[in-house]
């Protein structure tokens, strides 16, 4: 993946070009919404395999395992990267207690869209000019209509076994989401054996890399806060920058340099 854009850092939007390359799956602990401005992408994710087109709109709940594999030579795109607490916001007055929303409609169809804005005025998702809360509460409100959206107590996926569930939680909880992965299974009632097996099935990624794409997704959310790359690397549990970069590259495409820069320049031009 290629980034030739930053738009907002709060949250994180980045214009993109995914190649054919970019076939990795991943977790995430924000919620990821892409638009696709051109080309077309194959969605797999743990609520169902769909292909998205140039306009359509793809939405992946946090801590989902997907994977994004473009059909086209080159996919254009905007992604946005917003956090839960965000979502809960701008899900009021939907929302109920401490619930968060949950999409069980992994693609928004242009013709979905274009359907919501003759019915609806204010609902206009994939206009690049609007404020990007805007955008995100239209899709929430797109999704409801599309009867696509329910409400969760939690973020991790209801379809985890629980030993799994609360191995998924120690990951996600602990400070800089480097655990010892051996001893996880004797804390969730599991043999290694077995809770490697059930993991894997279950999350569809290994232990290993659950761990390493939650660390990189908070490492993310770092740089776009535009803290030192030094001590993002220290504070999120890499043994030094260098190895934080080479982790960074391995699943997103680009490096934490690449993006600080970007969003650097954006603050310098007022595009943020």
């Amino acid at each position: 993946m290629k980034i030739f854009g930053v738009r907002n850092v709060s949250p994180l939007v980045v214009d993109a070009i995914l190649d054919m390359d970019t076939n990795i799956s991943n977790v995430d602990s924000t919620y990821k919404i892409l638009r696709i401005i051109s080309g077309k992408i194959h969605v797999f994710s743990s609520v169902g395999e769909e292909i998205a087109d140039s306009g359509d709109c793809i939405v992946i709940n946090p801590f989902e395992t997907h994977s994004l594999l473009p059909i086209t030579a080159e996919v254009e795109c905007s992604i946005a990267y917003a956090n839960a607490s965000l979502m809960q916001r701008l899900a009021v007055p939907e929302l109920e207690d401490d619930s968060y929303p949950y999409f069980i409609l992994p693609v928004f169809s242009k013709k979905k869209i274009e359907t919501a804005d003759r019915n609806d005025d204010e609902i206009i998702p994939c206009d690049r000019k609007l404020d990007i809360n805007r955008k995100l509460r239209d899709i929430i409100k797109l999704a409801k209509m599309s009867n696509g959206l329910r409400f969760r107590s939690t973020l991790i996926p209801a379809a985890v076994p629980d030993p799994i569930r609360k191995a998924c939680q120690f990951i996600i909880d602990s400070p800089n989401c480097k655990v010892d992965l051996s001893a996880v299974p004797g804390l969730v009632g599991l043999s290694r054996y077995h809770f490697i097996r059930m993991f894997s099935r279950s999350v569809g990624l290994s232990p290993r890399t659950y761990m390493r794409c939650i660390r990189l997704s908070r490492a993310r959310s770092q740089v776009a806060l535009g803290l030192p790359l030094a001590s993002i690397a220290t504070d999120i549990g890499f043994s030094d920058q260098a190895h934080m970069t080479r982790e960074f590259s391995i699943i997103y495409g680009y490096t934490p340099g690449q993006l600080s820069r970007k969003i650097f320049r954006a603050n310098k031009r007022g595009d943020i």
